[in-house]
């Protein structure tokens, strides 16, 4: 390029621009503004000099090393020749009026000169000390909306460098001084290239060995076939955050009225380093090859050399550059090598040195009677002739260009239609890590809130142990009475067996009414009195369950309500909870039910009182005793003539005795050889039993036999009901 006049180096690391090269520069900055526009980024130009004090706000005035260039002014004020304008595009935003979220995304972008204290310039472009840079920024509102403008920006540098038509890779990169979370480097791989890359043969996947060093194993693929190539570096991206926007204080207003910072990126292309780049690529050792995207002039136009024999067709020159002028595809890209003092073969060579993509040589054939023209395709190395009939070639190239124009057109449709399927699946994909983030948020809280309940519940569940040791007294208290019951429920069919065999004579008032002075009286009394004091203290213990039934309710509800929305607490709440109050009974049950020794669960009163009860037990038993061995010997002395049971069918004795000749209202009873008062009356000579007749039973009398009984039949039932919930509460 310095031979050829594109470039010419001023000093170390800079050089003058020429006319060919800045030709060939305006070209890449057109293609790269139509990339930007695409995306919506606006055009802007930053000051060269950045103050010094944004440089040490953000940490890089001593991070960034001996390449930045600093200088003071005569105000001791430091500056900055901005490798970078990071800093001064933040504090451009954060001077700017409070941003709102509506104002967002935001993206600006400039093409300016760079500057780098290299310490050993080489390479010309490829590594200088001022460097011509696209550099674009962009401000979201989140990460989310950040990471979607980094897509955007690289589909946008993809389309970039497939216009330019020169091979490239992108890989990961390393985010260096700039910094940032994402960072992916544009590399031409060349032989004269600094960076060591590392390219997957099968997935294509790359990578600078700044990041993944030299292994031979693909990240992606976990293949072994990383290949190792040199690569110049000509763009960079970088998803910046919050890095520069927090210190700097760039902000924006969010929906809800709080400020928040930007979420920044930026994305740079040296577009002096890519032009030297293409160049290096596509070149052959003794010329220079451009693309076509950005050479200097698509045609070169050699004219004959003046007075020789083919000057005669010079103005089929002058009429080609015309015709190609006009035409769509070379617009303003013709150039005619108007030094006619020199021969056709030494412009030839100068133009092919300098790297014409075409060129168009009028010589000896354009003199024949049907003239053609030398066309050298040096993209493709290959020479045609054309016939002068130009306007037809053109035609026809027109027509092949509006035919790849279109085919272009239905390119980009189709690579809308795929972005806008990308945004799509992207949107979904978002909408998924959202969702799963939220229940993530959502299972968490569940997590912190059983958490909380289980530790409630164990506090609840201490407070029931503590609790407990009443309730089982009262249980074993209970469990004691039950044998009580029994014994009463035995004792009453003793009675009525005994009341059988009462003597007719006997008073009547003293056989029907409750005798104070009867020792069996006094007991039943006593036992009904315990029965109603157990019913009550059942009754409480009841409502005590009941009450708990309901607050265990209440919590078992809430707690599968939180359980409905994550399954992470099924473990614990089939493992670890107490379901109901069952299991206190149950342990209640297995340790106070089949003991052998029961002493150890009663309490000392209890136990005392259980003694005296065995001891009555057994004094009422021995007195059952008795009464069966006295019916026993009666049954074998005498006939029972009256019913089984002076307590039921009463009514039907007073009629008995009628047949026999004896007084209507009559009963004919018999009673035992011991009743001492009918003995005296109807004792016989032999001594045995007689039948007497008792006289009719007052209703008054009748009365109070009913009340007994029902009496009776009450506490019958009483004793059943507490029985029954006995066993159930046993069970």
């Amino acid at each position: 390029m310095l031979d050829r006049g594109i470039i010419r180096q001023a000093s170390t690391g800079t050089f003058y621009l020429l006319p060919l090269g800045q030709r060939a520069l305006q070209k890449l900055i057109k293609i790269v503004d139509k990339e930007m526009q695409g995306i919506g980024a606006q055009k802007l130009l930053l000051p060269l000099l950045t103050s010094g004090e944004l440089w040490k706000t953000t940490g890089r005035w001593d991070t960034a090393g001996p390449e930045l260039f600093t200088l003071r002014d005569r105000h001791d004020r430091d500056y900055v020749l901005s490798p970078t304008h990071e800093e001064a595009i933040t504090e451009l935003i954060a001077s700017s009026p409070q941003l709102s979220h509506r104002s967002l995304p935001l993206r600006l972008y400039q093409v300016t000169s760079k500057f780098r204290d290299e310490m050993k310039p080489r390479s010309g472009l490829l590594r200088g000390k001022e460097f011509l840079m696209k550099d674009l920024y962009t401000f979201d509102t989140t990460l989310q909306a950040a990471e979607e403008t980094y897509n955007a920006v690289c589909n946008a540098y993809d389309n970039i460098f497939r216009r330019i038509e020169v091979g490239y890779v992108k890989v990961m990169g390393d985010p260096g001084m700039i910094g940032g979370s994402l960072s992916h480097e544009y590399h031409y791989p060349v032989n004269v290239g600094e960076d060591q890359l590392l390219i997957c043969q099968e997935c294509n996947y790359g990578a600078n060995t700044e990041v993944c060093g030299n292994s031979e194993e693909c990240p992606q693929c976990k293949q072994p076939h990383m290949g190792h190539c040199p690569g110049i570096e000509v763009g960079h991206t970088f998803l910046l955050g919050t890095k520069y926007s927090t210190p700097l204080g760039a902000s924006y207003m969010k929906a809800d009225g709080k400020p928040s910072p930007v979420q920044m990126g930026c994305y740079g292309i040296g577009l002096t380093r890519t032009l030297a780049a293409a160049v290096e690529s596509l070149s052959l050792p003794d010329e220079l090859r451009w693309p076509l995207a950005f050479a200097p002039f698509s045609v070169c136009i050699i004219p004959p050399k003046d007075g020789s024999k083919e000057s005669s067709v010079s103005h089929l020159s002058e009429h080609l550059y015309e015709s190609l002028h006009s035409s769509t595809p070379f617009e303003d890209d013709v150039l005619v090598d108007d030094r006619s003092q020199w021969t056709i073969g030494r412009r030839l060579f100068e133009a092919k040195k300098t790297g014409y993509p075409f060129i168009v040589v009028v010589g000896k054939k354009a003199t024949e009677v049907e003239p053609l023209f030398e066309v050298y395709d040096l993209l493709q190395n290959i020479q045609l002739d054309l016939c002068h009939s130009i306007e037809e070639e053109i035609k026809r190239v027109e027509e092949g260009t509006l035919e790849l124009q279109q085919k272009a057109v239905d390119l980009d449709k189709e690579k809308e239609r795929k972005l806008v399927d990308l945004s799509h699946k992207k949107a979904q994909s978002e909408f998924l890590t959202n969702k799963e983030n939220m229940l993530k948020a959502l299972i968490a809280e569940a997590n912190t809130t059983l958490k909380k309940e289980k530790d409630n519940l164990a506090q609840q569940q201490d407070n029931i142990f503590l609790k407990r040791g009443k309730f089982c007294n009262t249980v074993r208290e209970f469990v004691e009475e039950h044998g009580i019951v029994a014994t009463l429920k035995k004792l009453q069919l003793k009675k009525q067996e005994a009341d059988k065999t009462r003597s007719a004579t006997e008073d009547v008032d003293d056989l029907y009414d409750i005798d104070e002075n009867n020792e069996e009286d006094i007991e039943l009394t006593e036992m009904k009195r315990e029965v109603d004091t157990l019913e009550t203290d059942l009754k409480e213990v009841t409502m005590q369950l009941e009450n708990r039934e309901e607050r265990q309710k209440a919590a078992n509800k809430e707690r599968e309500q939180l359980l409905k929305e994550t399954t992470e607490g099924e473990e614990f709440v089939s493992g670890g909870m107490i379901q109901d109050h069952t299991l206190a009974i149950d342990w209640i049950a297995d340790n106070v039910a089949d003991s052998a020794d029961k002493s150890v669960l009663i309490p000392a009163r209890l136990q005392e009182k259980l003694l005296q009860l065995r001891e009555d037990k057994k004094l009422l038993n021995q007195q059952c005793a008795v009464l069966d061995k006295q019916q026993q010997q009666q049954a074998a002395q005498t006939q029972i003539i009256s019913k089984p049971s002076i307590y039921e069918n009463l009514e039907e004795s007073q009629s008995f005795g009628s047949n026999k000749g004896q007084q209507p209202n009559s009963t004919i009873v018999t009673t035992p050889k011991s009743s001492k008062k009918l003995n005296k009356r109807v004792r016989g000579k032999r001594g045995g039993l007689s039948k007497c007749f008792v006289p009719k039973v007052p209703s008054k009398i009748l009365s109070k036999i009913k009340i007994r009984e029902e009496h009776k039949a009450q506490l019958e039932q009483d004793i059943s009901n507490i029985v029954r919930q006995a066993n159930k509460l046993h069970h």
